[in-house]
């Protein structure tokens, strides 16, 4: 019927790319944790640096939110850097 590839074609739109400055993370282990709880909370081509303490993935607008909680509950405080599209 045609109506899967719309709508994965409207969520392709509705991502976003965001960087995160993200507190908290001085080592590999952390930047994994990061990574996962990211990915857990759907967020795609995910980035970790904890030398630059940045993370950086796609996401879809509601998800954003959750990312940042569950972020701040494994003890590493984000905050939006930047968001593009």
């Amino acid at each position: 019927n045609g109506s899967g590839s719309f709508s994965s074609t409207l969520k392709y739109f509705t991502m976003k790319k965001v960087i995160l400055k993200v507190k908290g993370m001085n080592c590999v282990c952390c930047t994994a944790n990061v990574r996962k709880a990211i990915e857990k909370e759907g967020g795609r081509e995910v980035k970790v640096s904890f030398e630059e303490g940045k993370a950086e993935f796609s996401v879809e607008n509601g998800n954003l939110q959750n990312i940042l909680r569950s972020l701040e509950m494994l003890g590493y405080p984000a905050d939006v850097e930047q968001i593009v599209g």
